[in-house]
Protein backbone atom coordinates (compact mmCIF):
# COMPACT_ATOMS: atom_id res chain seq x y z
CA UNK A 1 0.00 0.00 0.00
CA UNK A 2 2.97 2.30 0.59
CA UNK A 3 3.95 2.22 -3.08
CA UNK A 4 0.36 2.91 -4.15
CA UNK A 5 0.13 5.95 -1.86
CA UNK A 6 3.08 7.61 -3.65
CA UNK A 7 1.09 7.97 -6.88
CA UNK A 8 -2.01 9.96 -7.74
CA UNK A 9 -3.85 6.99 -9.21
CA UNK A 10 -7.05 5.31 -7.98
CA UNK A 11 -5.39 2.15 -6.64
CA UNK A 12 -6.00 -0.18 -3.71
CA UNK A 13 -4.85 -3.59 -2.56
CA UNK A 14 -6.67 -6.45 -0.87
CA UNK A 15 -5.59 -9.81 0.37
CA UNK A 16 -4.44 -11.87 3.27
CA UNK A 17 -1.09 -13.48 3.89
CA UNK A 18 0.66 -14.49 0.71
CA UNK A 19 -2.29 -13.82 -1.62
CA UNK A 20 -3.13 -10.28 -2.70
CA UNK A 21 -4.73 -8.32 -5.51
CA UNK A 22 -4.09 -4.89 -6.94
CA UNK A 23 -7.27 -3.02 -7.86
CA UNK A 24 -7.63 -0.03 -10.15
CA UNK A 25 -10.11 1.61 -7.79
CA UNK A 26 -9.57 4.11 -5.00
CA UNK A 27 -11.43 1.99 -2.47
CA UNK A 28 -10.73 -1.71 -2.01
CA UNK A 29 -13.65 -3.73 -3.36
CA UNK A 30 -15.62 -5.68 -0.78
CA UNK A 31 -17.83 -7.60 -3.22
CA UNK A 32 -18.16 -8.46 -6.90
CA UNK A 33 -19.87 -5.13 -7.64
CA UNK A 34 -16.84 -3.30 -6.30
CA UNK A 35 -14.58 -5.27 -8.61
CA UNK A 36 -16.89 -4.54 -11.55
CA UNK A 37 -16.54 -0.77 -10.98
CA UNK A 38 -12.76 -0.64 -11.25
CA UNK A 39 -10.99 1.24 -14.03
CA UNK A 40 -10.40 -1.60 -16.51
CA UNK A 41 -8.07 0.44 -18.71
CA UNK A 42 -5.85 1.30 -15.75
CA UNK A 43 -5.94 -2.32 -14.57
CA UNK A 44 -4.70 -3.46 -17.98
CA UNK A 45 -1.98 -0.79 -18.10
CA UNK A 46 -0.66 -1.95 -14.73
CA UNK A 47 -0.70 -5.61 -15.77
CA UNK A 48 1.10 -4.88 -19.05
CA UNK A 49 3.55 -2.45 -17.44
CA UNK A 50 4.57 -5.01 -14.83
CA UNK A 51 4.78 -7.78 -17.42
CA UNK A 52 6.92 -5.65 -19.72
CA UNK A 53 9.29 -5.06 -16.78
CA UNK A 54 9.51 -8.76 -15.90
CA UNK A 55 6.98 -9.07 -13.06
CA UNK A 56 4.07 -11.40 -13.74
CA UNK A 57 0.69 -10.99 -12.07
CA UNK A 58 -2.67 -12.28 -13.17
CA UNK A 59 -4.39 -9.82 -15.49
CA UNK A 60 -7.05 -9.29 -12.82
CA UNK A 61 -4.30 -8.09 -10.42
CA UNK A 62 -3.83 -11.19 -8.28
CA UNK A 63 -0.34 -12.06 -7.13
CA UNK A 64 1.01 -14.68 -4.78
CA UNK A 65 4.13 -14.75 -2.66
CA UNK A 66 5.95 -17.84 -1.52
CA UNK A 67 8.73 -18.88 0.82
CA UNK A 68 11.05 -19.23 -2.17
CA UNK A 69 10.90 -15.47 -2.85
CA UNK A 70 13.94 -13.65 -1.54
CA UNK A 71 13.96 -10.17 -0.01
CA UNK A 72 15.75 -8.93 -3.14
CA UNK A 73 13.02 -10.34 -5.39
CA UNK A 74 10.28 -8.75 -3.28
CA UNK A 75 12.12 -5.43 -3.29
CA UNK A 76 12.52 -5.63 -7.06
CA UNK A 77 8.80 -6.31 -7.48
CA UNK A 78 7.91 -3.26 -5.36
CA UNK A 79 10.40 -1.10 -7.26
CA UNK A 80 8.91 -2.35 -10.54
CA UNK A 81 5.39 -1.53 -9.36
CA UNK A 82 6.60 1.94 -8.36
CA UNK A 83 8.21 2.45 -11.78
CA UNK A 84 5.10 1.20 -13.59
CA UNK A 85 2.75 3.48 -11.64
CA UNK A 86 5.07 6.46 -12.16
CA UNK A 87 5.10 5.85 -15.93
CA UNK A 88 1.30 5.57 -16.06
CA UNK A 89 0.78 8.70 -13.95
CA UNK A 90 3.03 10.73 -16.26
CA UNK A 91 0.91 9.97 -19.33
Amino acid sequence: AGVLAKHDLPMSVTGFGSMMSLHASAEPPTDILGVAHRDNDLQELIFLGLLQRGVYTAARGMMNLGLAHTDDQLSRALDTLDDTLRAIAQK
